[in-house]
C-alpha cells in the first residue's frame, strides 16, 4: 500500500500515472505502426517472389502463351472463377486453358476487349479429360461444390489408381498439352454395381493466391 506524506504527493503520484498511461497509449500506437510496416513489408517481399517464380516460368515453358495478371475474384453457389487483365485485344481466345507453375487453372469462358473471365478446375461447369500419372488411366475431370476440390469420374473398375496420385492432362485436347499437374488424389470412391470409379481430388493450386497466370494461345 502506497502512502502519501501530503497532498501534493498524492497529486504528483497522479500526474506520473496519467503520464505513464500516455506513454504506454503512444507506446502501443508505434507498436501499431511498425506492425503494419513488417507485415507491407512481407506481402511486397511474397509478391516480388511470385512474379519472380512466375518470369523464370515464362522464360521456361516452350507453350505459346500469353501473361495475364488476376484482378479479381468470384464466387457464387458453385461457380467459381477469376477476372484477368487482358481481352482480345492482347490476344487472347475463347475456350483457351490457362496455367501457372503449379499447374492448370481453368479455362477462359468470357472476353472482352481488356478483360477475360476464367472458370476454375474447381468450378462446377469445369470439365477436361485427364489421367492418373502414375496408372495413364483416363477420366473426366470436372470441377467440385467445396473450394479446392475436383472430381475424376469414369476411372476404370480395375483401376489401381490410389490416395496421393498426381493427376495431369492427358494430352488428348486440341489445345491442351500433356502432363499439366491438376491435382492429387484424395479419396477414391469404389465402385458398387458400377463398371467405374470415382475420385476426389485437391487441386494443385491455392485459388486464394493465386496472382499471375500463363494463358495458351490457338495460334
Amino acid at each position: 500500500m502506497i502512502l502519501f506524506s501530503n497532498f501534493y504527493d498524492y497529486l504528483g503520484a497522479v500526474f506520473n500515472i496519467k503520464e505513464m498511461i500516455a506513454h504506454n497509449k503512444e507506446l502501443h500506437k508505434r507498436v501499431s505502426v511498425l506492425q503494419l510496416q513488417v507485415s507491407n513489408l512481407e506481402n511486397l517481399k511474397r509478391e516480388n517472389n511470385e512474379l519472380r517464380d512466375f518470369l523464370n516460368l515464362e522464360k521456361k515453358t516452350t507453350l505459346k502463351h500469353i501473361c495475364a495478371e488476376v484482378i479479381a475474384k468470384e464466387r457464387k453457389d458453385f461457380s467459381k472463377s477469376v477476372i484477368l487483365d487482358k481481352g482480345n485485344n492482347s490476344g487472347i481466345s475463347l475456350d483457351v486453358f490457362v496455367f501457372t507453375g503449379e499447374g492448370l487453372v481453368g479455362r477462359v469462358k468470357e472476353v472482352g476487349k481488356k478483360t477475360s473471365k476464367v472458370i476454375l478446375v474447381t468450378d462446377i461447369n469445369f470439365k477436361v479429360e485427364a489421367k492418373v500419372q502414375s496408372t495413364n488411366d483416363i477420366g473426366l475431370l470436372t470441377g467440385g461444390e467445396r473450394d479446392n476440390t475436383c472430381y475424376m469420374n469414369y476411372l476404370p473398375k480395375a483401376s489401381d489408381v490410389k490416395k496421393g496420385d498426381l493427376v495431369v492432362t492427358s494430352g488428348n485436347s486440341k489445345f491442351l498439352p500433356e502432363g499439366i499437374p491438376i491435382g492429387r488424389i484424395r479419396v477414391v470412391i469404389p465402385s458398387e454395381g458400377s463398371f467405374f470409379k470415382k475420385a476426389i481430388l485437391d487441386s494443385c493450386i491455392d485459388f486464394r493466391k493465386i496472382k499471375f497466370v500463363l494463358c495458351l494461345t490457338n495460334n
